[in-house]
């Protein structure tokens, strides 16, 4: 939808480019009053190159401007990749503790109870 949209609206512009360069064919003399040049030329070239010219200005400001939030934004993703790293080698020391401490750790219970030697258990009853 966006595609079509933009393709109507790139048509549109060009339609109007054309019509305008075709209604302004009149040369006219472009002249710095205190430099000695002068530059003939129509005015549809000097309408289109002004636009030009100013949207280019424009840019260059835009992208000036956005440098704080570009050095910010990298400034964050060098925070997340080294924080990223610290975290990686904390699970690993946790991992290699908690292997550790497997190996040296006496063997699991089995789960069930053992009476004391010499007395009896009775679920139902008093012990002996």
């Amino acid at each position: 939808m966006m595609s079509r949209l933009r393709w109507i609206m790139l048509s549109l512009l060009a339609v109007i480019l054309v019509l305008f360069v075709l209604s302004n064919p009149a040369r006219l003399t472009l002249a710095l009053e205190p430099l000695p040049w002068q530059v003939e030329m129509p005015v549809y070239l000097l309408v289109i190159a002004s636009l030009a010219i100013g949207w280019l200005c424009g840019a260059v400001l835009t992208w000036l401007h956005g440098g704080a939030t570009r050095q910010a934004l990298r400034h964050g993703r060098r925070t997340i990749r080294q924080m990223e790293e610290r975290l990686a080698t904390a699970e690993k020391a946790l991992h290699d503790e908690q292997a550790r401490a497997a190996e040296q750790s006496p063997p699991a219970v089995s789960g069930q109870i053992e009476p004391r030697p010499g007395r009896t258990f009775d679920p139902g009853g008093d012990p002996a």
